[in-house]
């Protein structure tokens, strides 16, 4: 996010601001949970068949926006958790929505009084669903402070892929050394519970998700420094004039 001081006729410096992130999880399985009573010690024996892993990552192209003034870009700063005041005004944004679905088939084999639910295949898309990409209305397309905003924001884009690619492996991999480790559960209902076989592997990428936002975060936070902020309001001359429009 690019974040400028007071409008006035004084350039003031530019103070350092994050990404608004916002989480979602979608969770599914062929199995109601309300059926599910999974003993404390499990009498099922331990799959034979490892099981079948299919991990995808999600990289939505961002979508670029010019119809919001900065008063609109202040207010999504505001409701995504950030702060913003007279000395810290946002110019830019970036958006994103990170988040994972995880689906799970399962087979059930009867055992005494009740079934073994073994996972045999678990499918996961782990990445974001929407990015935006806000450049003030104020600042008409194709002027110097346009092309400024949206070249900073882009760099935010950039940050968050290349921080994907080099994330998805390690997780895709502690995933599997998860799945390596993963028992049966027994229920005493036909239904069985995907939803509780799946529940671990939940927490993991909840984890993994965490750790994904707190990388490209970090690595955002290089360019949103003091002087990389003076840096890209000194190719521009007309910062104030814009926001004296804007009024």
């Amino acid at each position: 996010m690019l974040a400028r001081g007071p409008w006035s006729g004084k350039r003031s410096r530019f103070a350092r601001a994050a990404c608004v992130i916002a989480m979602a999880l979608s969770m599914g399985g062929s199995f109601s949970p309300a059926a599910a009573a999974p003993a404390r010690t499990s009498p099922c024996p331990p799959s034979t068949t490892p099981i079948k892993l299919n991990f995808k990552t999600l990289q939505g192209p961002p979508k670029h926006s010019h119809r919001l003034g900065l008063s609109g870009i202040a207010g999504l700063v505001r409701s995504g958790g950030g702060q913003v005041s007279s000395a810290s005004r946002p110019v830019g944004l970036t958006t994103l929505k990170a988040m994972f679905s995880l689906q799970g088939g399962t087979t059930l084999v009867p055992r005494g009084e009740g079934y073994c639910v073994y996972l045999s295949s678990v499918e996961i898309e782990f990445g974001w669903e929407d990015m935006n990409v806000y450049v003030p209305a104020e600042f008409p397309e194709g002027s110097c402070e346009y092309r400024a905003v949206l070249d900073h924001e882009n760099q935010h884009v950039s940050i968050i892929r290349s921080s994907l690619r080099e994330f998805a492996p390690s997780a895709r991999a502690r995933v599997e050394a998860l799945l390596r480790n993963t028992r049966p559960a027994f229920t005493r209902g036909k239904n069985g519970s995907a939803d509780e076989a799946l529940a671990p592997i939940s927490a993991q990428l909840t984890t993994l998700l965490n750790e994904f936002d707190t990388l490209h975060s970090k690595r955002s936070a290089v360019i949103d420094t003091p002087s990389n902020y003076a840096a890209v309001t000194g190719m521009c001359k007309n910062w104030d004039g814009a926001a004296r429009r804007a009024k």
